[in-house]
């Protein structure tokens, strides 16, 4: 069964032209859709590209996605970036990119026997794009410490264009010797590495024209090739000039003149360039054909479709209290048990619980009472030194870093926790009388394939007593006060918040992409055949009296008519 055609909505045309435009038939610039492409992650970079004052290319703006070390926000997104890359290894190290392109050319590229390699767009921003997500070098420096696949030792490499400041910083930061390109960064389908500027055909200059820095700890730099190539040549026949070659940075549209307050967002395979406000990329975005006509898309952000918003329910009885025990003895223990109580001036750390100490409910308040005093000691010492954030000390940064992932992780794990009960009882109202098991789709769970950003968080398939298929439920799993985000639909023309058909169209085709087509085409048609249910499931945990009561926000979202009909239509 083939993928259904992405859809978008009719949009009013313009009529007024851009400032310089490309010339019909320049097809020389490789497709993207998007920068990486689109991912589930709602905050994506709006800073204009414009340096302050003072900064170089590569140093982070002032912008959005920037949450405060310490906080929940920040934890998640780490653990994002973390998740991105450790379903991303290619041979020489990890991949940012989530475009099936760049990707490829990423896994393409040969271990050099030397460096640990992250393969990575550097945005408009100075940032580098994991995903959907714009990285700070303190930011990064935080992923590659969690990342078991680096050994904290090992010299870094980013294959990342207009890198250099970046890597300077992130050597100082992981005390690890790091190399970076001066100018663009190119590869191509043999897997070589190159630095080079940019043609008016959008390809790199040849032979190579750029050069390779290693940038060190004691803020020094040294030469590492001057061929462009990494590692370099040395003098041999740089071959012949690439046809497939892609930058890894948007300088890579430098050829390509905007509509004054726009930036080029991406180029599609059918030539269609795709404008970007620089103020916000969330508003609607301009659209420009091979032939120079322009026009606007009516609308860039498509809210859930609510089919039924249920009252809040109350799960708190013994038999749910220990189910949610349970699962979070097993899930969040990992992120506390090795963990101490942070240093106070009366106390020294000691560990939060004991060895065979289980991990429940009760925990709750002192992980979150944790993770609020060592926020205080991170911005109290940033205080101390006139906002230096560089200047905290290790302690409080690991200590921020612990207590941060552990209130994070906790919060998701009783979401989790939650949503399976209710996900029981959605289904027994939804077949009542009939004894139907909820089996877990375990390739296509976020949790469970380290690949959360492109995957459900509670995906199951409904198995009746027979044991026939009867479709699936999924379910996005929210924590006590988390939201329902928004990521970019398939077609990277627009935003789809959690819940949006849309989106559910984005993720299955996530899952095709990722080799599960069987999966992908047995949900499909499932939901063509209305045999597919989509809920959110908010969890709720409140105190009163003394007594911990738990409860869930039910919603169930609408997959339309109209959308399975079109679904028979397209794979009859």
């Amino acid at each position: 069964m083939a993928r259904p055609p992405e859809t978008s909505r009719p949009s009013p045309e313009r009529t007024e032209a851009p400032g310089q435009q490309r010339e019909p038939g320049d097809g020389a610039q490789r497709p993207n859709t998007g920068q990486d492409g689109p991912e589930r992650d709602p905050q994506r970079p709006t800073e204009s590209p414009t340096p302050r004052d003072g900064d170089g290319a590569d140093t982070p703006r002032d912008g959005f996605d920037r949450p405060e070390p310490g906080t929940p926000e920040y934890e998640h997104k780490i653990d994002d970036a973390v998740e991105r890359l450790r379903g991303n290894r290619t041979e020489a190290g990890i991949s940012g990119h989530s475009d099936p392109n760049t990707a490829d050319l990423a896994r393409r590229v040969p271990d050099d026997g030397r460096h640990f390699t992250l393969d990575a767009h550097m945005g408009p921003d100075g940032r580098v794009h994991i995903g959907d997500r714009a990285y700070s070098p303190e930011e990064l420096a935080d992923v590659f410490r969690r990342l078991p696949e680096w050994d904290g030792e090992r010299p870094l490499r980013l294959i990342s264009c207009d890198s250099s400041d970046f890597a300077a910083e992130l050597a100082r930061r992981l005390d690890v010797p790091v190399t970076a390109p001066r100018g663009l960064a190119w590869t191509d389908s043999n897997g070589r590495v190159f630095a080079s500027s940019i043609g008016p055909d959008g390809r790199p200059t040849w032979p190579p024209d750029g050069g390779w820095d290693t940038h060190h700890p004691d803020r020094t730099s040294s030469p590492s090739s001057e061929d462009g190539f990494h590692p370099p040549r040395d003098g041999e026949d740089p071959g012949g000039r690439p046809e497939d070659a892609e930058a890894r940075g948007e300088n890579k549209y430098s050829h390509i003149t905007p509509p004054p307050g726009y930036r080029v967002h991406s180029v599609n395979e059918e030539g269609v360039i795709t404008y970007a406000r620089i103020d916000d990329d969330s508003l609607p975005m301009l659209k420009e054909k091979p032939n120079g006509e322009v026009f606007e898309p009516s609308d860039s952000f498509e809210r859930k479709w609510v089919q039924e918003k249920y009252d809040p329910i109350d799960i708190s009885d013994r038999d749910n209290f220990e189910s949610i025990e349970r699962h979070l003895d097993r899930n969040a223990r990992p992120y506390v048990e090795n963990i101490q109580t942070p240093r106070t001036s009366e106390s020294d750390p000691e560990p939060f619980i004991g060895e065979d100490e289980s991990i429940g409910l009760r925990h709750r308040s002192k992980i979150n009472e944790h993770a609020e005093f060592v926020r205080e000691k991170y911005h109290t010492e940033i205080e101390n030194n006139q906002g230096d954030k560089s200047k905290v000390s290790d302690e409080v940064r690991s200590e921020m870093s612990d207590w941060g992932t552990a209130r994070s992780k906790y919060g998701e794990h009783f979401g989790e926790a939650v949503a399976e009960i209710v996900s029981r009882d959605f289904i027994s109202e939804k077949f009542p009388g009939e004894d139907i098991t909820l089996r877990p789709v375990v390739e296509a769970q976020a949790s469970m394939t380290g690949n959360g950003n492109d995957r459900f968080d509670l995906p199951y398939e409904l198995i009746d007593a027979s044991g026939n298929s009867k479709g699936f439920l999924m379910v996005e799993a929210k924590s006590p006060g988390a939201d329902f985000t928004s990521r970019w639909h398939s077609s990277g023309e627009y935003k789809v918040q959690q819940g949006h058909p849309g989106y559910f169209d984005t993720i299955v085709n996530c899952m095709e992409d990722d080799g599960l087509d069987d999966l992908a085409d047995r949900i499909r048609a499932a939901r063509a055949e209305g045999n597919v249910h989509y809920i959110g499931v908010q969890a709720r945990l409140s105190e009163e009296d003394g007594e911990l009561l738990v409860g869930a926000q039910v919603t169930e979202f609408e997959l339309p008519t109209e959308e399975r009909d079109r679904y028979r239509r397209d794979n009859s």
